[in-house]
Order: C-alpha cells, then sequence, then structure tokens
C-alpha cells in the first residue's frame, strides 16, 4: 500500500463504506483500518485483528459492509452471519448460521435495524423480507402486504423516507429464469407492497452490466462509462458521462463527497480517494424519467367526445321534431351521482389491490383507529360506514347490496372468512372515480 496525500493505493479492491457511527469513511485492506472525516483530513491507520473463524479474504468475498448509528457491520452474502467491527477486532455477534437462501438479496436498514430483501437461494428466487433483531440476535421473517412482487434477486434499491424501492433483478425458479423491468415499493411504516410501473426504456440498463453503488441513502450506479444519479422526485434519472468513470470500481456516498475506488490498469493496482461529488460527476448529459408517466389517449377521448355529440345532437333533433308536432317531450329523468368521501376511496384501493384474494374484516379496523381506546365505538364506526359504502356502490353499479361484499372461508383454516369485492365490481368500467 502506497499513501499519497489523500489518495491510498492497493494491489486489490479494498473493502470500502462511510461508518456513521463514527461520521468517518473507512477503508479495510488486510489487517489495517483506514479512517478520514473527509476532504483535507488525511487518512488515519490502525491495526484491527480477526477471530479464528475469519479473514480479510473471507471478509472481503463473502461479506457485505452495512453500517447503522450502532455501528459497522459485515452480513454473509446469503444472510445468517454477522461481524461486527468493535474498536480494533472484527467479531463474530450472531446466534445464527450461514442461511444461503438470500444470496444477491438487497440488504438495507430502517432506524438501525438491519434488512434484506429477496434473494436467490435453494434453486429459486424468494421476494421475502428478513431482519437481525438486536436482542436475540437472530434473524427473523418481516411480514408483508398489499400487492406481493414476484421473486427476485439482484436488481437496485433505495430508499426514500418511508418507502424503500427496488427494481430490476432477476427471477429464477421452476418455471424459467426471466429478467424484471418493474419498480416495486415497500412502505416500511405499514409494511404494504405496490407496484409503481415499469422502469423507462429511454435510460434501463436492460442486458448490461452495471456496477450499483446503493449503500445505505446512495443512489448512484456505473453503466459503461456513464453514471446514473436516481433524483429526489422519484421520476428522474440524471445521466453523467465521462471516460474517467470506466475505471470505477466502488463508490460510496455520503453528503457531497464520495470516496472511488477505482483501477490503475497501467499499474495493476487500485486506488481510493475523497473527491467532491460535484466535481466529480461535472455536468450533467442528460436527465430522464424514471418510470414514464401515462399520457392520455387522445384518440378514445375523442371517440368518446364525438359519441357524446352524436346523441346530444340526435335528442335535440327529436325534440324539435315532437315541437313541430306539438308534442311535449318527455322529461329527462336525471339519476343523483353518488360520490366517494376520501376514506371510502382509500377503502376502494384497498378491496381493488387485493382482488379476490380477500382479507379478514378486522383489517378494515386500520381505516377508523384514531386512538379510541374503546374497541366498540371502533367496530360501530366500521360497521355504519361499510354500510353507507355498499348503497353506494349498490347505486353506481346496479349490483345487489347483498352482493357488494363476499365472503369465502380459507382452505387452510375453515374458521377464517375473508372478505372481498365482488369481482364484477370494475374501476375502470364503473367510473368509480380514486
Amino acid at each position: 500500500m502506497r499513501s499519497e496525500a489523500q489518495t491510498l493505493t492497493f494491489k486489490k479492491t479494498p473493502i470500502v463504506f462511510f461508518s456513521p457511527s463514527k461520521s468517518m469513511f473507512q477503508v479495510i485492506n488486510n489487517d489495517t483500518l483506514f479512517s478520514s472525516k473527509g476532504l483535507g483530513d488525511a487518512w488515519k491507520m490502525s491495526i484491527i485483528h480477526y477471530q479464528q473463524a475469519m479473514d480479510y479474504n473471507t471478509l472481503r468475498a463473502d461479506f457485505i459492509p452495512i453500517s447503522t448509528s450502532k455501528g459497522d457491520f459485515f452480513v454473509v452474502s446469503g444472510c445468517g452471519m454477522v461481524y461486527e467491527l468493535k474498536e480494533d477486532s472484527i467479531v463474530r455477534i450472531d446466534h445464527s448460521f450461514r442461511h444461503k437462501n438470500q444470496h444477491s438479496g438487497m440488504i438495507w436498514t430502517q432506524n438501525d435495524t438491519i434488512f434484506m430483501t429477496g434473494g436467490y437461494g435453494f434453486f429459486e428466487s424468494t421476494n421475502i423480507t428478513t431482519y437481525f433483531d438486536w436482542d436475540t440476535h437472530g434473524w427473523y421473517l418481516r411480514r408483508c402486504r398489499g400487492v406481493v412482487p414476484p421473486d427476485f434477486s439482484g436488481g437496485f434499491s433505495f430508499k426514500v423516507k418511508d418507502e424503500k424501492y427496488f427494481f430490476k433483478g432477476k427471477s429464477e425458479g421452476s418455471n424459467g429464469d426471466h429478467e424484471l423491468n418493474d419498480v416495486r415499493v415497500l412502505n416500511t411504516k405499514t409494511w404494504e407492497w405496490r407496484n409503481l410501473g415499469s422502469v423507462s426504456v429511454t435510460w434501463n440498463p436492460l442486458n448490461e452490466h452495471v456496477l450499483k453503488f446503493w449503500k445505505n441513502d446512495g443512489r448512484l450506479a456505473r453503466l459503461g462509462n456513464k453514471i446514473l444519479e436516481v433524483g429526489g422526485d422519484l421520476n428522474q434519472v440524471t445521466v453523467f458521462s465521462s471516460d474517467k468513470f470506466t475505471s470505477l470500481f466502488e463508490l460510496v456516498e455520503h453528503g457531497e463527497q464520495l470516496l472511488l475506488s477505482r483501477g490503475k490498469h497501467d499499474e495493476g493496482s487500485f486506488l481510493v480517494e475523497l473527491v467532491k461529488k460535484k466535481d466529480y460527476l461535472g455536468a450533467p448529459l442528460v436527465r430522464e424519467q424514471f418510470v414514464p408517466v401515462p399520457t392520455p389517449n387522445w384518440i378514445l377521448i375523442i371517440v368518446v367526445l364525438i359519441m357524446m355529440t352524436l346523441v346530444l345532437l340526435a335528442w335535440f333533433l327529436w325534440s324539435y321534431k315532437g315541437r313541430e308536432k306539438g308534442e311535449e317531450p318527455e322529461p329527462i329523468q336525471v339519476k343523483e351521482v353518488e360520490t366517494l368521501t376520501e376514506l371510502e376511496k382509500q377503502m376502494m384501493v384497498y378491496f381493488f389491490e387485493l382482488g379476490e384474494m380477500g382479507f379478514e374484516s378486522s383489517d378494515l379496523n386500520r381505516f377508523f383507529d384514531h386512538g379510541d381506546p374503546n374497541f366498540d365505538t371502533l367496530k360501530k364506526r366500521k360497521d355504519i360506514k361499510m354500510r353507507e359504502l355498499k348503497r353506494k356502490l349498490s347505486s353506481i353499479t346496479g349490483i345487489a347490496a347483498e352482493e357488494v361484499f363476499l365472503e369465502k372461508r380459507l382452505e387452510s383454516d375453515r374458521r377464517f372468512k375473508m372478505l372481498y369485492l365482488n369481482p364484477d365490481i370494475k374501476r375502470e368500467n364503473e367510473g368509480i372515480s380514486l
């Protein structure tokens, strides 16, 4: 290793990350830890020790660095074993084992808890989300709901406030292998999934080898001589272009600074250096949509307007002829239009998302729970709203009120009844505006 000011030189790629608990950029190479607060602060060196069952080559090849305000950790690929950098030693802290079922899973943090979503193991991909429990030091399944995403491994992920975005990746299993192109969003407050749509084809890195740097809250990735950055508005990808990006191997983003690891091919070595993000990326090449915004179907709209015009014209002609004959046209009966409240719209979205899969009636309590300690008050509030919603839907669709909501029993446990919306009610056909 050779040090030139804030540039470090290594024979092999080191382990790089940012430590929130220490507010420092960290680099591990063999038994040496390099630490710096950022630009203007020289690298400080210290010796680190490994437990008997761990060495540097194993740590670099099989473990993923992930940091929280609690400290700096290393999670084995495939989930299970967890090591921590404690003072001058890397020690194992989990009471688990090498799971081997979430290889290439997306590892991320929320409120200092380490999560892993998706991954590949035992000959197929999965869509599970697991988390490391700090009390038991074991891994547990985080149960999620909503529009369950397809099984996936690899791809990209980034976090915005209380939502985690996953896109791209591959689904592998007994039904074959295929690339994914949709964006799956997991709300980390309600733990519900939703689908945002398909990634824009204009910047989509389809069938390309992409180096992704979504460590913690970073949103940068390299595609050839381009770097992609997903913007904070979630629907903009900024593309930067430079030949210097082709040597970039690893990148850690923190604030306005970047920690780079890049190959120096003429010397067969790797350089690690701190740079200003703005200076390194340079001016944007182009800005494109992350997920295409739906555009109106103008042909359909024009056809509908023409049909409405013809109907009105026909009625006026009929009315005019009736007046010529001295006949009074029959008054038009205008049906009162039912409108849904905001709460009812939210409930309808929930019904449409779950479809015929259904849910337990008690799941609706979350729409009416305003912190009341009295369960009877909560139940009465829900029953009144369900009767009103049933009446409105019957009026809108013409379906009998008693057939608006249907029930079925679980095959696995006949004691439980699942509630679901009559499948004949289609939001696109009934004019239900949500």
